[in-house]
């Protein structure tokens, strides 16, 4: 970098220093050729007429017989302005640096990653720059504060005086580290708080280790910047985190009011309104060739009635309840139960062959009977066994082509209607009847 810089300090010391190596070479015996001949052509390039004339008789085997260097006239005032100019140079090349710097904490803040990546990735720009041996993120939480992103983060044993630091001396520089607490000795730090507009706030710690490596008044300035880019990130992603609550919360209410609207609150299967809708899906499912069968099954309860009247409707909303239990645990989720009014159901079979729902029905039957009314569940003393049972009836149809949902629920119903009437208790398809 400085080599090809052109000003009067480099003139003179690359050249002088070229003259030292070529010395070296002299007085270990080494090839000098090399040298001689970059010496000429840089001394030549950085106008040095004193060490172009002593490359030139180097190389042309004549005695060095020019001036000495420390015999000719100074100009002290040229040396002076150059090095000015050369420290006026190494300053600007650090504020370049620092605004690269600023400008890839931007860039990193534009990308579209996690919340904690993208601090992560700060960090590192923040060591490699500035020269820090650690840097860390921490949230306030309470009294306290917790890691959220950074390595040796708990290296500040005492927290509490982080947060007292971060409160009264926020962005000030820190030498005496003592009052942070260490696990170990370190040089200075900085302790910048980071407000968020909303929600919690953060802390960002920045330390070195050497006390000879103190951080500067610029690079503080520079962590001041990069803190108020960090604040923007931070309550962008406060505001999505509230964000996605809300449409958390959002969607637990359309779901309970989409529950509210197609389930019967009393057994937890669908209702008409829903099996309406249902009905509506399977057709275009039916119609486009998705389902090889379907088979409808039209339940009723036996002798609902006697149990509803005499020991009260609480007890008939428990037999309600519970048959739907048993209507559920003898069918597969992707079956559909709906309360079609009173103690009359409708269960839809996509993808069933009859076969299979002659043995689903009986299951259902069976499981009623041995259920002997749900004596235990309605708390009734007084029932024997041979009092009028409790049990179901049930039609069934499969779906022939050409059918629709609507005939098959029809066709059910007269294979129940003759269930019912050929002594409860069992159950009938439609071809059959």
């Amino acid at each position: 970098f400085y080599l090809n810089k052109k000003n009067d300090v480099i003139s003179y010391f690359y050249p002088r220093y070229l003259k030292i190596l070529y010395d070296l070479f002299v007085k270990n015996g080494d090839d000098t050729t090399e040298i001689v001949k970059t010496g000429k052509l840089k001394s030549a390039e950085l106008n040095n007429k004193y060490f172009v004339e002593i490359f030139d008789r180097i190389s042309e085997g004549r005695r060095q017989t020019v001036t000495p260097f420390k015999e000719r006239p100074h100009n002290f005032k040229m040396y002076y302005e150059s090095c000015k100019i050369e420290t006026g140079s190494i300053a600007l090349h650090k504020k370049i640096n620092e605004i690269n710097m600023l400008y890839q904490i931007q860039s990193v803040l534009n990308r579209d990653a996690a919340f904690n990546e993208k601090l992560n990735q700060i960090l590192n720009i923040l060591r490699l720059n500035l020269n820090v041996d650690f840097a860390v993120f921490y949230e306030l939480t309470g009294d306290g504060v917790s890691v959220v992103c950074g390595e040796n983060g708990d290296e500040i044993v005492d927290k509490k005086s982080l947060v007292e630091i971060a409160q009264s001396r926020s962005g000030k520089l820190l030498i005496n580290t003592e009052e942070l607490n260490f696990s170990r000795s370190i040089g200075s730090a900085v302790v910048i708080k980071i407000p968020a507009l909303s929600g919690t706030d953060y802390i960002l710690t920045c330390c070195k280790k050497r006390a000879n490596n103190v951080i500067t008044y610029n690079e503080i300035k520079v962590l001041d910047i990069t803190a108020a880019q960090v604040s923007m990130l931070i309550d962008r992603e406060q505001k999505q985190r509230e964000l996605v609550k809300k449409n958390l919360e959002l969607e637990s209410s359309n779901e309970k009011l989409l529950t509210a609207l197609t389930k019967d609150p009393l057994t937890d299967v669908y209702n008409r309104l829903a099996l309406y809708k249902k009905i509506e899906d399977e057709e275009k499912h039916l119609a486009s060739g998705m389902r090889s069968s379907f088979v409808v099954l039209f339940v009723d309860l036996d002798n609902f009635k006697f149990y509803n009247e005499n020991f009260g409707h609480s007890a008939g909303d428990v037999i309600l309840s519970e048959f739907c239990f048993l209507l559920k645990k003898a069918t597969r989720n992707v079956d559909f139960i709906a309360r079609f009014g009173g103690d009359e159901f409708i269960v839809l079979l996509p993808d069933t062959e009859l076969k299979i729902a002659e043995v689903i029905a009986r299951r259902i039957l069976k499981d009623v009977s041995n259920k002997r009314g749900f004596i235990d569940k309605i708390g009734i003393s007084g029932v024997k066994d041979a009092d009028i049972p409790l049990s179901c009836s049930i039609g069934i149809a499969d779906y022939q082509k050409g059918d629709s949902l609507t005939i098959l629920i029809l066709q059910a119903d007269k294979a129940l209607y003759k269930a019912k009437k050929d002594g409860k208790n069992r159950y009938y398809c439609y071809s059959d009847s």
